[in-house]
């Protein structure tokens, strides 16, 4: 594949959006790594490296999740065609 010349650099990552009443913590885990981020109130931005394994993501307020999502899709090491698409769910909350 080769990206056109207006295109964004390649990435492997995973980024988690969140529009948030009050700041949290935002915890991403794919695979067996777990990133955490600081997420301030508004919308705000997570990014994670991408992993083989599922896909999940939570939002902490002091000790109590107050959302969580996990992907419909999961990251696999031979995959049965390359997929450069974006993948979206979302908690609904």
């Amino acid at each position: 594949m080769t990206l056109r010349q207006w295109s964004s650099p390649a990435r492997d990552t995973v980024e988690v959006l969140t529009f948030l009443t009050a700041p949290a913590v935002v915890k991403v885990t794919v695979g067996t790594t777990i990133t955490t981020c600081n997420a301030p109130a508004g919308m705000s931005s997570c990014i994670a490296p991408l992993k083989v394994g599922s896909i999940k993501a939570s939002v902490v307020r002091g000790t109590t999740e107050v959302s969580r999502v996990s992907s419909h899709a999961a990251v696999t090491a031979t995959p049965y065609n390359q997929n450069l698409e974006y993948l979206v769910d979302s908690s609904r909350r």
